[in-house]
């Protein structure tokens, strides 16, 4: 994935990554997969897609981890049309 494929329709994020592998589950080929993969839906859909797992333990409610992908999601201001703007990100923990 080349800086531009994102950065031509995410207005300001802080970064062009869209993968973050916190908790080491994914390959490196796997991860390249789904960059490529997250690169070509979002010109389909028009709207920023961001995968993170995690390895910690953010909470036992699903109200803590969908507050940890809402902060998430708005300190990188990701957003396909404007930061935090259109999009989806999906955490997953694997707290071990």
């Amino acid at each position: 994935l080349s800086s531009t494929q994102s950065a031509a329709v995410c207005i300001q994020c802080l970064t062009d990554e869209r993968v973050f592998d916190y908790a080491d589950v994914l390959t490196d080929a796997q991860e390249d997969d789904l960059r490529e993969l997250i690169a070509e839906k979002e010109k389909e859909v028009s709207l920023d897609i961001v995968l993170v797992t995690l390895n910690e333990d953010v909470g036992s409610s699903d109200d803590a981890l969908m507050e940890y992908a809402d902060q998430f999601y708005e300190d990188n201001k990701f957003g396909y049309d404007k930061p935090i703007g259109d999009g989806v990100i999906y955490v997953a923990d694997f707290p071990w």
